[in-house]
């Protein structure tokens, strides 16, 4: 490898990169209780779903280049290739840029003519977030793509909640009466400066490698590349966001929020997967460049064993005390969400325990592997969620997030041991 020890950098940057996520996730709890205390349950709900609706317009709108960048970005800094590098980076930079905001005009026009004249203001104040959420992500991924994780997440996982708490109580002090679209507007607010912040981190602490170099464009190559990304993308953000679209269009969108709390809270414990797969990738790309399946399996058994044992005693922890949890952070009114989260937090646990099966298919190249899982499982999600909400409510939507969970990952693992030659699963008695 090109870029000092492994050993040195997987550890200290995972170490950075878990602090982060530690900090943004108890930050995101922090935030949906300020929201639930702010607002009605009712209030809370249409906020939920009106930032759902962004989020899943947002991640197909980059046309799958996050993936890309970080993948291509590493093979060529492991190759000295740099002003590839540069060339990828400036052209992701320009798409993002040009399909943003024309991305806002048409997701308005869908807005104003699937929903109610009421709802329109607070779902077109979120669209407004869909550019900088766009050029954040892809910054994000260049600049773990170079190999410099800490730095790409500074400004998503602490500036971005931090600002976001900051707006939305000084808003909750101008307006006591605080209202959904006023707090969206903090949302908004925060992507803005949390994408400035992130451009000027870049600037400076982008590699040195790139600085008197020639971009060198490849446009053909990445295009084609990132066809099957953007698929995977799209689907996994449907499959992400489903579960709360499907509550509004049953009639049960006045339980959103409350479902929320349990969503939100389910991703503290994925904050250990996400810590070690954001620093992974690279190096994953560097094993398979030379063919390496011994190191490599080496490698996912020492880090991905330590960091499941670790979420495996968060996940029983929260388990056991998610009563006095809810009952303590957001009040009696959401103890609804306490079975919910139980449910969620089983399917998060078979996610966590195969590893980063899905980040070693698309580090490899078979990213239409993936897209043909994800269509897989957001067919189970759809008829589980059509099966079960009408019956359970907010339990059902858990109960068919977790099958589609599990689904996948299970049709993931089987596809990269047999195409990858490694075995991503960090708990021997599952697969092996």
């Amino acid at each position: 490898m090109t870029h000092g020890s492994p050993k040195i950098s997987i550890g200290s940057q995972a170490c950075a990169t878990f602090a982060f996520r530690v900090v943004q996730a108890l930050l995101e709890v922090l935030m949906t209780m300020l929201l639930a205390r702010f607002l009605v349950s009712e209030e809370y709900g249409a906020w939920t779903v009106a930032w759902s609706c962004m989020m899943l317009v947002a991640i197909p709108a980059q046309f799958g280049l996050p993936q890309l960048i970080v993948r291509e970005s590493s093979r060529g800094m492991s190759s000295g290739h740099f002003s590839v590098v540069k060339g990828l980076h400036r052209a992701a930079c320009s798409v993002g840029a040009g399909i943003g905001f024309p991305v806002v005009g048409i997701a308005m026009l869908l807005v104003a003519w699937l929903r109610p004249p009421e709802d329109i203001p607070l779902f077109g104040i979120a669209m407004l977030s869909i550019p900088f959420v766009i050029l954040s992500n892809l910054r994000q991924a260049f600049m773990r793509g170079v190999r410099r994780p800490v730095s790409g997440q500074f400004s998503e996982y602490l500036v971005q909640p931090v600002v976001r708490i900051a707006l939305l109580l000084l808003l909750k002090m101008e307006q006591p009466d605080l209202t959904a679209q006023t707090a969206m507007l903090a949302v908004t607010g925060s992507w803005m400066i949390s994408a400035m912040t992130g451009e000027i981190l870049r600037r400076w602490r982008q590699p040195k490698e790139l600085s008197g170099v020639t971009a060198v464009y490849r446009w053909c190559y990445w295009g084609k590349e990132a066809l099957p990304f953007m698929m995977v993308g799209g689907l996994q953000a449907a499959n992400q966001r489903l579960d709360v679209l499907m509550l509004d269009i049953m009639g049960f969108g006045h339980q959103a929020g409350i479902y929320q709390v349990s969503l939100t809270l389910t991703r503290l414990s994925n904050f250990f997967l996400t810590a070690v797969n954001a620093v992974m990738g690279t190096y994953l790309v560097d094993y398979m460049t030379r063919n390496d399946k011994a190191g490599m399996q080496t490698l996912l058994d020492k880090y991905y064993s330590r960091m499941f044992y670790c979420a495996a005693v968060f996940i029983l922890s929260m388990m056991l005390s998610s009563h006095w949890l809810l009952l303590g952070a957001y009040g009696k009114e959401y103890l609804q969400a306490q079975w919910p989260l139980i449910i969620l937090l089983l399917g998060q646990t078979v996610n966590i325990a195969c590893g980063c099966d899905m980040l070693l298919l698309n580090m490899a190249g078979y990213q239409k592997k993936s897209a043909r899982t994800v269509v897989y499982s957001l067919f189970i999600n759809l008829g589980c969620n059509v099966l079960f909400i009408p019956v359970l409510g907010i339990l059902g939507a858990a109960i068919a997030t977790s099958a589609s969970t599990i689904s996948w990952n299970v049709i993931t693992v089987r596809d990269v041991r047999k195409y990858c030659g490694v075995n991503p699963v960090t708990v021997g008695v599952l697969f092996h």
